[in-house]
């Protein structure tokens, strides 16, 4: 007698989604490939602008502060204890930074750190790149905070 295998895997496939629903995970797996598709987004959208045009120096540090600005606040409504390091830092730092990796790791960046009492901000690149097993991708906006109990 021949068995539908279909029923079978389909039966396993609802079973094994109903337990990972039930242990919360769905909503993290979700939440995560969320992050995923925009920050695929927003490397499609990087990488459309720097092919299609070329960006004055001036157009950069807009872009860059611009994104220094939404993530900072993006920060502070996730985390509120973030906006009191911040107020009590003499400074600050936020960067952007794309990682590709297959077997060969790259990755690189933008951002800018800010002195406080000065107002000075001064733009920086970064790059990296190594070797890693396996692949993937990533878009990942990184905050500086100093701890104020050990600047000078």
């Amino acid at each position: 007698m021949h068995k539908p295998r279909g029923m079978t895997i389909s039966l396993a496939l609802a079973l094994s989604a109903a337990q990972y629903a039930s242990a919360g995970l769905w909503d993290k797996t979700k939440k995560m490939a969320e992050d995923t598709v925009d920050a695929a987004g927003e490397m499609v959208n990087d990488a459309k602008g720097a092919v299609t045009k070329e960006k004055s120096p001036a157009d950069i540090r807009k872009e860059i502060d611009q994104m220094a600005s939404a993530t900072l606040q993006r920060l502070f409504g996730r985390n509120p204890g973030a906006r009191e390091a911040y107020e009590k830092a003499a400074g600050y730092a936020v960067f952007n930074t794309r990682k590709m990796s297959f077997m060969i790791t790259t990755s690189f960046g933008a951002g800018v750190a800010v002195d406080r009492k000065s107002g000075k901000r001064t733009y920086m690149k970064m790059a990296g790149g190594g070797v890693n097993v396996g692949g993937g991708a990533g878009y990942y906006r990184v905050v500086f905070l100093p701890n104020p109990s050990i600047e000078t």
